[in-house]
Parts: C-alpha cells; sequence; structure tokens
C-alpha cells in the first residue's frame, strides 16, 4: 500500500515536472517567433520607407528633368532667334554695300559715256568691291541658315548672291574696258564692254531683294 501510494507520488512529481519541460520549451520557440515577427515587422517599415523615399526621389528626379527640358527649349528659342538676328545683321549690311555698288556703277557709266576712261575705271573698280563684299555677306549668311525652316530665305539669298557676283563680272569687265579705251585699244576695249555686257544682261534677269523681303522669309 504504501509502495503503491509512493509510485502515485513519484509518478505524479514526474508527470509535472514533465509536463512543466514541455511548458517550457514551448514558450521559448513562442518567443523566438515572435522576435523573428517583430524583426520581419520592422523590416517591412524599414522597406516601406524606401520605397517611400525613392518615390520622392523619382519625383524630384521628374521635376528636374521637366526643369532641362524647360530650359532646353529656351535656349533653342534663343539660339533661333541669334540666328534670324545674325541674318538680319548680315543682309542689312549686304544690301547696304549693294545699294553703294549700284551708286558707284552709275557714276562709272556716265564717265564712260563722257569718255573720262580714268574715272571710268577708278568707279567701275570701286563698284566691283562693293558687290563683292555683298556676295562674300549674302554667302554667309547663307551658310547660317542651315536648318530647313529657312529654306525660303536661303532662295532669296542665293538669288541675291547670284546677282551680286554677276554685277560685280560686269564692273570688272567695264573697268578693263575704259582701261583699254584709255590706252587707244579699241577693239580690245569693245570686247571688254561686249562681256560686261553679258555679265549685266544675266544679272537684269535676277534681282537683289531688299531687306524687307528677306525678313519676310524668316
Amino acid at each position: 500500500m504504501y509502495r503503491r501510494r509512493y509510485i502515485a507520488a513519484v509518478s505524479g512529481v514526474g508527470l509535472a515536472s514533465v509536463a512543466g519541460c514541455l511548458g517550457s520549451d514551448d514558450s521559448d520557440e513562442t518567443d523566438d517567433l515572435e522576435d523573428e515577427i517583430e524583426k520581419l515587422e520592422s523590416r517591412e517599415d524599414e522597406l516601406e520607407d524606401e520605397i517611400e523615399a525613392l518615390a520622392d526621389r523619382e519625383e524630384t528626379l521628374e521635376d528636374d528633368l521637366e526643369e532641362v527640358k524647360a530650359r532646353e527649349a529656351q535656349l533653342e528659342e534663343e539660339q533661333e532667334d541669334f540666328v534670324e538676328e545674325r541674318l538680319r545683321i548680315l543682309y542689312e549690311a549686304a544690301e547696304g554695300y549693294h545699294d553703294l555698288g549700284r551708286q558707284e556703277y552709275v557714276a562709272a557709266v556716265d564717265y564712260l559715256q563722257d569718255q573720262e576712261w580714268t574715272s571710268a575705271a577708278k568707279f567701275f573698280g570701286v563698284a566691283f568691291r562693293s558687290y563683292d563684299t555683298a556676295q562674300e555677306l549674302t554667302f554667309k549668311a547663307n551658310e547660317l541658315a542651315t536648318d530647313e525652316e529657312y529654306a525660303e530665305a536661303r532662295e532669296v539669298l542665293q538669288t541675291s548672291n547670284t546677282y551680286a557676283e554677276l554685277m560685280k563680272e560686269a564692273c570688272d569687265s567695264y573697268s578693263v574696258a575704259a582701261q583699254y579705251y584709255a590706252n587707244g585699244d579699241r577693239n580690245r576695249g569693245d570686247d571688254e564692254v561686249a562681256t560686261g555686257d553679258q555679265y549685266f544682261e544675266d544679272a537684269d534677269q535676277r534681282t537683289f531683294y531688299s531687306l524687307r523681303e528677306f525678313e519676310a522669309t524668316l
């Protein structure tokens, strides 16, 4: 009877101890899981913060990109305005030299008709230089007007350029003719006049556009 009670008592203590041990292990595992969950939740919060930061950064970059595009458009517009202003300046100067050449040419023709050969040769030479400068300036403007939007402007520039070139050549021939006449060489003088007349007739088929006409193409 006492043996049975002892065994029962021992058995009771033993089961309680085992139960206690089992309960302790479960508690440790639960704590570990809770710690792991907390770590994961903490990492999740960090990731969310990082995502928000990236989103803010992306938004900032998009704003910066828009600013860059706006500045680029502004620079392109300024560059276009700059090109047009240079074209106007070049053509205005070219027109000025064309007008000067025309005046000198008319004076030279008067001297030639009056048989004042030396003065005629001199004024044709001056007119030659004026037309040469007008040709050079229209050529520079034509090189500057490379964009497709200046196609009409290039046509005007090329026509004016050709006109100035032909008048330059005419003045050169007339100047040489006057020198031949001054030296008494009528035949050679007449030949040079004929050559000059041909250049003049070719030029007369063209025109040197005014600055206003040129500006209308820009």
